[in-house]
């Protein structure tokens, strides 16, 4: 599950299970840490200080925020959930005044954050690719190319 992905699961799906939340936030978190790998790899390229390397990096930092703010708002929804069931589950009398947004704002709130990926994923795994297509595959993340990964030098055994 990717940005749009996952956006589109906090679009449709009424309620989530405990379950499904918290794979929703680690997908997020997930994202994150890509982006942020992606940055450290396009800020080693020889480009990375010209005006197209700088805007690619400004875009996978913003990347990392987006998700990183998606997944601040869906833990926050989880911990107001918490919240508000045991303020029900201790109330003695009368109705019981619920903290925060409803999950289902929280949702959209979330959904609207990870509207912003696709935009700088599109120009920015141009740029990855472009640079060194060979260290900077395509990965399962709609528009994001991941690096190279690192790799043990060989050492040939001669028999």
């Amino acid at each position: 599950m990717r940005a749009v992905d996952l956006r589109r699961s906090l679009l449709t799906k009424a309620s989530n299970s405990p379950h499904t939340e918290i794979v929703q936030i680690a997908t997020a978190q997930d994202i994150s840490q890509q982006a942020l790998s992606l940055y450290l790899h396009a800020t080693m390229q020889p480009a990375a200080h010209t005006t197209d390397g700088l805007h690619v990096s400004a875009n996978l930092a913003t990347i990392s925020k987006a998700a990183q703010d998606v997944t601040a708002e869906l833990t926050g929804a989880i911990a107001r959930g918490t919240e508000n069931q045991l303020r029900a589950a201790t109330a003695t009398a009368g109705p019981v005044v619920k903290v925060g947004p409803s999950p289902r704002q929280s949702a959209h709130a979330a959904a609207e954050l990870l509207s912003r990926i696709p935009a700088a994923c599109a120009d920015t795994v141009t740029w990855l690719t472009a640079t060194q297509p060979q260290q900077a595959p395509a990965s399962d993340t709609p528009g994001v190319a991941n690096p190279a990964p690192a790799t043990a030098p060989t050492t040939r055994r001669h028999t």
